[in-house]
Protein backbone atom coordinates (compact mmCIF):
# COMPACT_ATOMS: atom_id res chain seq x y z
CA UNK A 1 0.00 0.00 0.00
CA UNK A 2 1.36 3.40 -1.04
CA UNK A 3 -0.07 6.15 1.16
CA UNK A 4 -0.40 9.75 -0.03
CA UNK A 5 -1.00 12.70 2.28
CA UNK A 6 -2.07 16.20 1.31
CA UNK A 7 -3.01 19.36 3.15
CA UNK A 8 -5.10 22.12 1.65
CA UNK A 9 -5.91 25.57 3.02
CA UNK A 10 -9.38 26.79 2.14
CA UNK A 11 -12.34 28.57 3.65
CA UNK A 12 -13.98 25.23 4.53
CA UNK A 13 -16.44 26.92 6.89
CA UNK A 14 -17.80 30.33 5.92
CA UNK A 15 -15.56 32.99 7.42
CA UNK A 16 -12.99 30.52 8.82
CA UNK A 17 -9.78 29.46 7.10
CA UNK A 18 -8.01 26.24 8.02
CA UNK A 19 -6.39 23.17 6.59
CA UNK A 20 -7.85 19.76 5.88
CA UNK A 21 -5.33 16.91 6.12
CA UNK A 22 -6.17 13.86 4.02
CA UNK A 23 -4.25 10.58 4.07
CA UNK A 24 -5.29 8.15 1.34
CA UNK A 25 -4.37 5.06 -0.64
CA UNK A 26 -2.53 6.29 -3.73
CA UNK A 27 -3.89 3.53 -6.00
CA UNK A 28 -7.58 3.53 -5.02
CA UNK A 29 -7.97 7.06 -3.58
CA UNK A 30 -9.70 5.50 -0.55
CA UNK A 31 -9.52 8.04 2.29
CA UNK A 32 -8.04 6.55 5.46
CA UNK A 33 -7.82 9.71 7.56
CA UNK A 34 -9.28 13.19 7.16
CA UNK A 35 -9.50 16.01 9.68
CA UNK A 36 -9.36 19.80 10.03
CA UNK A 37 -6.52 21.71 11.73
CA UNK A 38 -5.73 25.37 12.16
CA UNK A 39 -2.44 25.02 10.25
CA UNK A 40 -0.74 22.09 8.51
CA UNK A 41 2.51 20.93 10.08
CA UNK A 42 4.49 18.01 11.45
CA UNK A 43 2.00 17.16 14.25
CA UNK A 44 -0.92 16.97 11.81
CA UNK A 45 1.12 14.81 9.42
CA UNK A 46 2.02 12.42 12.22
CA UNK A 47 -1.60 12.30 13.37
CA UNK A 48 -2.71 11.20 9.89
CA UNK A 49 0.00 8.53 9.76
CA UNK A 50 -0.93 7.29 13.25
CA UNK A 51 -4.62 7.03 12.34
CA UNK A 52 -3.79 4.97 9.22
CA UNK A 53 -1.47 2.59 11.09
CA UNK A 54 -3.97 2.10 13.93
CA UNK A 55 -6.73 0.98 11.56
CA UNK A 56 -4.95 -0.47 8.50
CA UNK A 57 -1.49 -1.45 9.77
CA UNK A 58 1.87 -0.45 8.37
CA UNK A 59 2.00 0.71 4.78
CA UNK A 60 4.73 -0.05 2.22
CA UNK A 61 5.54 3.50 1.16
CA UNK A 62 4.60 7.07 2.08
Amino acid sequence: MLVHQDGSTQEWVLGQHGDVIVTMDDATNEHYSMFFVEAEGTPSSFRGVREVIEVHGLFSAF
